[in-house]
């Protein structure tokens, strides 16, 4: 039977299927070839898309059963796990079915700073020049529901504590300069915060930097996937609490970003000073003598090859005030893998609309590399 005549009438491709084994949600049967399954996905994730007004959980659901069927190994797997008569999943966790929920972000102004996200930061994405703003010649993914839509505006998954390893930072250092067995009543009190050390300061920026880059991605659409404070090799876990560790460089990344517009390596970072582009690395005054910022995220990007993939740009997002360049964002090296600085307020903008030296993914490829990548990735 081909899948032009299993596919449910065009109503009902619209309506929420939860619930539903991923060839309903596919709306294939459970026959089909491999093709057939590939052309009924790309058309229900067309179909279900928010940002064309479709359902943002039933969107989930397609890329769901995508991942649990998607592959032959996978679809083999669950239709061990689930034989036709209906009889129950055998053991747990092992028959594709839905992953547990990610963390989600924390909005801004709730909870205590100490734990989670700062009180600062603007309304990223906001403005930017009209015509040809993206440059990346392919469609903008934001998020929201469509026009007339009831549905809420749907968000990134993100993983992840943003900014927590570098609050941590903070606190050895803090606790080091004060002295150990020393009290501290408020360890972000503006006083103590202004007398600290310039490393010091560095490493709350930091932590707020992560934060408010986290935020904005968070805000992404529900195509995209984010993955925060991920290892990148041994020392990592102990980074954080050795306040004899170089203050740079750490063995992680801020975050990791998957979507329609490729893989990005992002690091998150303020240096307290005007930064400029020399010879396809970012130069300041904010940092120590011999350090190459984009090259050590390119070096600690070659993690990918663990997770069996590739990076497909290096961003780095400063403050708004701080990119000597007039533009939004600039291309500090296109050789190789491209390497990007971009001030926070254009940061949205610019992982919605892509690069033109940036190349885009399949939308197959995209989704296949998902669950790979939730399998692969570690957090420090």
């Amino acid at each position: 039977m081909s899948a032009a005549t299993t596919h449910p009438p065009k109503a009902l491709m619209t309506e929420r299927s939860l619930g539903a084994t991923p060839y309903e949600v596919l709306g294939v049967d459970a026959g089909a070839s491999t093709e057939e399954l590939r052309r009924a996905y790309r058309r229900r994730l067309r179909e279900s898309h928010p940002d064309v007004g479709g359902d943002p959980d039933l969107f989930h659901e397609v890329q769901t059963a995508w991942e649990q069927i998607g592959t032959p190994a996978h679809r083999a797997r669950y239709d061990r796990a689930n034989p036709p008569s209906g009889a129950p999943a055998r053991g747990t966790g092992s028959n594709g079915s839905h992953p547990s929920g990610p963390a989600s972000s924390r909005p801004a102004g709730t909870g205590p700073q100490t734990g989670g996200w700062s009180h600062t930061g603007g309304t990223p994405g906001a403005g930017g020049p009209p015509g040809g703003v993206y440059g990346g010649g392919g469609p903008v993914w934001t998020s929201g529901s469509s026009r007339g839509s009831t549905n809420a505006p749907s968000r990134a998954r993100t993983y992840g504590h943003p900014g927590g390893w570098s609050r941590e930072r903070y606190l050895t250092l803090l606790r080091e300069w004060v002295g150990r067995g020393v009290a501290i009543d408020d360890p972000y009190a503006a006083d103590l915060v202004a007398r600290a050390p310039r490393e010091i300061q560095h490493a709350l920026a930091d932590a707020l930097a992560e934060e408010r880059t986290a935020r904005t991605l968070g805000d992404l659409s529900s195509a995209f996937t984010v993955w925060n404070d991920v290892a990148t090799g041994a020392g990592s876990g102990g980074w954080a609490r050795d306040a004899d560790a170089p203050a740079t460089d750490p063995a992680k990344i801020d975050h990791v970003v998957l979507g329609p517009t490729g893989l990005w390596a992002i690091q998150s970072e303020d240096w307290g000073a005007p930064v400029t582009v020399r010879r396809g690395d970012l130069v300041s005054t904010g940092l120590p003598a011999g350090e190459h910022p984009m090259a050590s995220l390119e070096r600690r990007a070659k993690v990918a090859r663990s997770w069996r993939t590739r990076f497909d740009a290096l961003l780095v997002v400063l403050p708004d005030d701080a990119l000597a360049d007039a533009a939004d964002w600039v291309l500090v090296r296109r050789r190789g893998t491209p390497r990007l600085a971009v001030r926070a307020r254009g940061l949205a903008r610019l992982i919605t609309g892509g690069h033109p030296a940036v190349p885009r993914p399949s939308e197959e490829a995209m989704f296949a590399l998902r669950p790979q990548l939730r399998s692969s990735i570690r957090f420090v």
